[in-house]
Order: structure tokens, then sequence, then C-alpha cells
């Protein structure tokens, strides 16, 4: 699953769920390396982990790094419950198999037994192919229709309707194809088969008897203590993740957990508590395709090695989380390691598991061969009828595009051996034969190897376009309600970036189609006369359009004014500007710095009125560079999840004092704005609730459900005096 607001970690007695066993002079004299890899991969001021090792079913490592909370300042600590994502399949994936073995179920089942209306399209899927991501179904995490729809609540049948009517990928068993439906559709089955809620069902035949007692479904509504906040990497530092409804996730990614209760089910994959040991060596055995291809996954897991050691391991990401869980059974290793950022776990769980298995790990090392040695390599590679693999030289540099992994910089290791420079799993191996070269061969994480021959296909140019065209294409463009394009130009490179995702540049095709090769997917801009309207988003076979967006500035002007009388008050408001839009022009890691509040002053802004947690020591650094500029400084302390009555006359207050204006009404997360901004606009503007709810959504301020309940009940009580 991939990116909620935040829930604040609340003091908690602390216990462990597991004893640190006394520990071998062994794993005292590994201690030391673990922690300082960790210190280093996890620095104390951001969003961090905790992190456990179990060897021979003893914990010998268990420790917390970083920032649960980034606004209250609370640090990790090893108890902690995060969020774990794909994780969760192992678990549905288990509860699957219960019920084979109580005969509720069979694998080789189709899901049409469960899900009687469920339109497979004239194709056989079964049970199986969902747990080995084999069925072909569209996974509805990669529809660029679901992200605007990833704040509501949903039923589980409202749900699997967004994705089932979508044409299939690939007949059933055909190809391999990491896919978040297939689990949600085994939710669905688990439900059906068992007679209770997947939640529940978890809940009383995995966590109970197993005394994970900080493991539950999750919820944002429900107070978890102990609970750490999730966050995402900006362009200038960590911000709050994007709001989730955990309705989504359900059987594919739902669960939160810690390391202590993870520690307590890995042990128990050891013996026939939960499920027979013949039932669990089925799941982690690779499963073929129709061809006899050998894939990487078997039931929720995916199946590896570290230096010839057999690996069970799978991981997770979430909005806001990332974990990775990671078994070596023939080593009785253990290893979990859960984040509250949503920025990846990298490669340091495999290297804590070899310390504890007392593995030597041998990361590939790169050699120095000639630039121009890798042109007899440069070439179009089939792979398959309809998939090619393209391989070039920019420069001192060599690339490989593979359909499913986009394009990726490779570094030699040998004459013919070359590894990913981002991630160092991935390997190509260039075959020749009679001193020609014939084909490569890739091995990558999960998906299936591959092997591609060499084609006499001419390699793809890129087209000879006037860069002064690109003008034209630049600006916003909206594929979904808040999910857009930025199209930019830099120097004479054309570049995009998706919401939330990183920059990349648009290869020229022709002077209005380009190729984005990190992601094997192209964009064609519309031009109508000599306006460009859209573009449309060609990627994995469907192609989605998006309408250009007009500028907008200052938000606030795009709001929606219910009378005349309303839009006369607007002119008389303070400019709002919504924090998180503007934090990676005027902040650093969500501190602003000198030169932004220069910049505002510079822009005409008199005040700052600033709405932080309580304590926040953020706030004072801010106040004393504000005076330091001759600003008016008003901070407003506000808890999140309990906002009262006097945070919202103070905002009242602040924002009627005619000598604060213009204000620029700064926050660490937007929907602590938006409650106060509506009840400004409906007590003192005469705008309706709706009207005034629909202006602060248009303007980025979405509240959170207790937070627009708080507004209109206040509005409510007000308006009647």
């Amino acid at each position: 699953m991939k990116r909620q607001s935040p829930f604040f970690a609340i003091a908690f007695l602390l216990f462990l769920i597991l004893p640190v066993a006394a520990q071998s002079s062994d794993a005292r004299g590994l201690t030391p390396a673990m922690d300082e890899m960790l210190a280093k991969e996890f620095k104390s001021n951001e969003p961090g982990a905790a992190v456990i090792v179990v060897k021979d079913g003893k914990v010998v490592f268990r420790k917390g790094y970083g920032m649960a909370n980034m606004e209250f300042g609370i640090p990790i600590e090893p108890d902690m419950i995060f969020r774990i994502g794909s994780v969760t399949k192992q678990f549905t994936a288990v509860a699957t198999l219960m019920l084979a073995e109580q005969g509720k179920l069979s694998l080789t089942d189709e899901i049409t037994r469960f899900l009687p209306d469920y339109p497979t399209q004239g194709r056989r899927v079964t049970v199986e192919h969902l747990l080995t991501h084999t069925s072909g179904i569209v996974s509805y995490t990669g529809m660029p229709e679901w992200r605007p729809q990833m704040r509501k609540d949903v039923s589980l049948d409202e749900m699997i309707a967004v994705f089932k009517d979508k044409p299939m990928e690939f007949a059933p068993g055909e190809r391999w194809n990491y896919n978040n439906s297939g689990y949600v559709l085994l939710g669905a089955i688990i439900e059906k088969a068992s007679g209770m809620k997947y939640g529940e069902f978890i809940e009383k035949n995995i966590f109970a008897p197993l005394e994970m007692k900080r493991s539950f479904y999750d919820s944002t509504s429900r107070i978890i203590p102990r609970r750490a906040a999730g966050y995402s990497k900006g362009k200038d530092g960590f911000v709050n993740a994007e709001y989730l409804s955990m309705s989504w996730p359900h059987a594919a990614g739902s669960l939160i957990s810690t390391v202590d209760d993870l520690a307590l089910w890995d042990a128990a994959l050891y013996t026939d508590k939960l499920v027979k040991q013949e039932s669990l060596k089925r799941a982690w055995k690779a499963v073929p395709l129709n061809d006899g291809r050998p894939t990487k996954y078997g039931y929720g897991w995916g199946l590896s090695s570290l230096e010839g050691h057999p690996v069970i391991s799978h991981g997770g990401g979430i909005n806001g989380f990332t974990c990775d869980s990671m078994r070596l059974p023939d080593d009785r290793v253990y290893v979990a390691i859960l984040t509250n950022r949503d920025s990846g776990v990298g490669r340091v769980s495999q290297k804590i598991a070899a310390l504890a298995a007392g593995i030597t790990l041998r990361d590939p090392v790169a050699i120095k061969l000639p630039a121009e040695s890798f042109d007899k390599y440069a070439g179009v590679y089939q792979i398959r009828e309809k998939e090619e693999a393209i391989v070039t030289r920019d420069g001192e540099k060599f690339f490989v595009q593979h359909p499913q992994m986009g394009r990726r910089e490779i570094l030699p290791m040998s004459e013919t051996d070359f590894f990913g420079k981002e991630n160092p799993s991935l390997r190509v191996t260039f075959l020749r034969a009679g001193g020609a070269v014939t084909g490569l061969k890739f091995v990558t994480g999960m998906m299936p190897d591959d092997e591609a021959k060499r084609t006499d296909k001419p390699l793809p140019k890129p087209a000879v376009v006037d860069a002064a065209i690109f003008d034209r294409y630049v600006g916003e463009y909206e594929l979904t309600p808040g999910f857009n394009i930025a199209i930019t130009k830099e120097g004479s490179k054309l570049m995009g970036q998706a919401t939330g995702q990183p920059k990349v540049e648009l290869v020229p095709e022709s002077a209005t189609k380009f190729a984005i090769r990190e992601v094997s997917a192209q964009i064609e801009f519309v031009v109508e006369g000599d306006k460009t309207t859209s573009l449309n988003l060609t990627q994995g076979g469907r192609t989605t359009p998006a309408k250009r967006m007009a500028s907008q500035s200052p938000p606030a002007t795009q709001a929606t004014q219910a009378t005349p009388a309303a839009q006369a008050a607007q002119a008389k408001l303070p400019p709002i500007r919504n924090f998180l839009r503007v934090n990676q022009e005027f902040c650093t890691g969500g501190q602003p710095r000198l030169e932004h509040l220069e910049k505002l002053k510079a822009d005409g802004i008199k005040t700052i009125i600033n709405l932080r947690p309580p304590g926040e020591h953020r706030a004072a650094e801010e106040e004393d560079m504000a005076k330091k500029l001759g600003l008016r400084y008003i901070n407003i302390p506000v808890v999140y999840a309990t906002p009262k009555e006097e945070d919202a006359v103070a905002f009242l207050k602040a924002t009627d004092d005619k000598e604060n204006r213009p204000a620029f009404i700064h926050c660490a997360a937007a929907i602590r704005v938006g409650a106060f901004w509506m009840i400004r606009r409906v007590l003192r503007d005469g705008m309706s609730v709706e009207a005034a709810e629909e202006e602060a959504k248009k303007i980025g301020l979405v509240n959170a459900p207790h937070l627009t309940e708080f507004a209109k009940s206040y509005i409510e009580k007000h308006r009647k005096k």
C-alpha cells in the first residue's frame, strides 16, 4: 500500500511483551555493530524506527531510533505501534490456509464460489492466483482514479467496485504482477468463508492465541496508545503523511503492530499452533507461471537468499510508514524494522540479518570499464512478443529499461555482469556466443527472472524538437482531483512531476509526444489552436487524460463566494496561505528560515499567525526571527485531537484585528486551519456552512471529520447568540 493524519503517541506504562533474554557473548559483540549501523540510518531528529533481532528464539537486539512524533518531540521506543502495510499479506495468507485446513475453502477454488457476482471476464481465477499475485486483475492502488478517493471511508463492496470491471491485464498464471486488489478479494473470501469480518477473524484466530496484545486492524478514529505518527519526505524535509482511510488497505495492508508482536508471530511459524507446517511449507514455495518459469513469491511472502542462505521476507509501505520483516529459517534469525517514514528501509534489514546470522555480506563492487566498451551491449532486446528491454549509453553512464521496472542505471562488476546503482539486487548479465552479444538476463527482487534475445531493431532516438515549443506545455495538469502533474522547463529539458513523486525528464518522441523512461510511460499533449488544453498519460496499457488547470494566485481568490456581501468581505480578509502548499518554498523540515520570513515581509505580510501544538519548541525560534524583522507574531496553541472554543476565539480575534492585516496563517497541518477558517467565514462573512466547507476544500484546507464537527458545533452555538 502506498500515503494520513498524524496520531500522537501518548505516555503509557512501558512493559515488554517479549523479555530480552540474557545475551551470549557473541550477541553482545554484535550489538554495537548493529547499533552503529542503525543510528546512521535513522537520525535522532527525524522519523525513525523500532528494531528487533531474534536469534535461536532469543531477543538479541531491541531498540528505537528517531522521533515517533516530530511535533511533540517524542522519541521512538521499541514497544510503539506502527502501520505494517503489506506485511499484512502474510497474516491474510495464513488466515486463508486456516480456512483451507478447516475445509471451508480450497486454494484451487474459483473465486466466484465466494464472490458469485465478480466478473472474471471468462477466465478461471482461483484463490491461489490471488495469493501469488498472478490473477491478472488490476491492482487498484495503481489506478489514478483511486488516489482522490483514498480519504473516503468505503465498504468492502464499494472498494471492490472500483476495480472489478477493469479489463484483465493478463491471463491468470501468465505473469507475476504485485497486486493489492488480489489481497482485498482474499479478505472478502475470508469474510464469506468464516462468517466474520476480516479484522475480527485475524484478531480472534491469530492475535489472541499468540498474545499479540499490541496488534490491531488499524483505525484512524480509535485512540491507540503508543501509536507512532507517520511522515513523508518532502523536497525540504519531512511533512505529515497524507491521510488515508484504513478501509482501503483491508486485507492487503490494514494491520498495525509492534516489533515485539511480530517476533511472537515469527516464533509461532516454527510450530503448528496456527496451521500445520505442511501448509506453511506450501506458502514458502515459489509458484511457477503457466510457462514453467519460477516466481520468487509464495503465499504472502517473498522468497530469496542472502549469500546462499534462504530468506523468507516481505516489506510494507503505506502512507507515512515502511517496514521490513525478514526470517532466515536455516539460521533461526528474525529481523523486524518498523519505521514511521515512507521513504524506505533500504538494505539495512539485510545487513542486520547478516550480522545476526554470521554471514559475510558481499556488496557488489563496481569496476572501471571504458565507456566505449558499453556500446557493444546497446540495443533492443525482445523479452516477449509485446515486451522489449532497451539498453543505452548516455556519456559515461549505462542504462537498461525494462517494461515493468522502468529505466535504471547499471554499473559493471565484470565485463558482462552489471548491478543496479540504486538497487544492487538488480543484476543484468549479457549473454554471448561466438564473441557476439546474443541476449541478456535480468535478476530482480520479487519479480521472476527474465531473459531477452537481442534484435536488429534500431535504438529509439529522441526526436529533434525546438525547446521553445516546451513553453506552451508548462503548467499544472489534473489527472484526478488532488493528483496533478506539474510540467516545467529546465534549460532545454521538459520535466514532469506527479503529486508526491520525484521529478523526471520527458524525452521527446515528437513535437507532442514524450517518453518517461523511469516508469515506462508516455505523455502526449493536446494542443488546440495555440493553446495546450490537456495531456494524456499512458502507462501499463491504460491512458488517462489530464486537463490543464488554471493558475491559482493567491489560492484564496479562487474561493467560492455565496453572496455579493461575502465577496466584499473577502476583499478585507487577510490572504490565507496553506502551510503545506508553501512548505517547499518557505520551510525546511517544517522549520521556517529567516530568508523565508524576509520574503513574506517583502510580499507585504505584516503578521504571522501561527497554529502549533502547545509547547512546540520551533514556535519560539520562529517568533524571535519574526520580531527581528519587525513582524507581528501571534501564537495560538492548538491541540489537533481536541480543539477548544478558546482556540477559535483567539483565531477570530487575531484575524479580526485590522492592524494584523495582511497576515500569513502558518500551521504544520492544514487540517488545523480548516475548522477555524470555516468558523470565520460563516460567523464573520455570512457564508453558509456548506459554502465555507467547500471553500476550505478548494483552497486545500481539508478537515478531519472531528474538526469539521467541532467547527459546525461552534458555529451553531454562536449563531444563536
